[in-house]
């Protein structure tokens, strides 16, 4: 069992693919803020009407 876990972890495709995953996540985890809209705008509204 853990000779297949290790055989696993050591394959290069796995490898691979383990760190497209990754790079994906972070791409993705790093360019989420810009999606999230302006909320300043609304902000500095609600403040100027109190």
């Amino acid at each position: 069992m853990t000779e297949q876990v290790i055989k696993t972890l050591t394959d290069p495709s796995f490898l691979i693919a383990m760190l497209v995953a990754i790079a994906v996540f972070a791409t993705v985890f790093t360019l989420l803020p810009a999606f999230g809209g302006n909320q300043l705008k609304s902000r500095m509204k609600s403040v100027a009407l109190e």
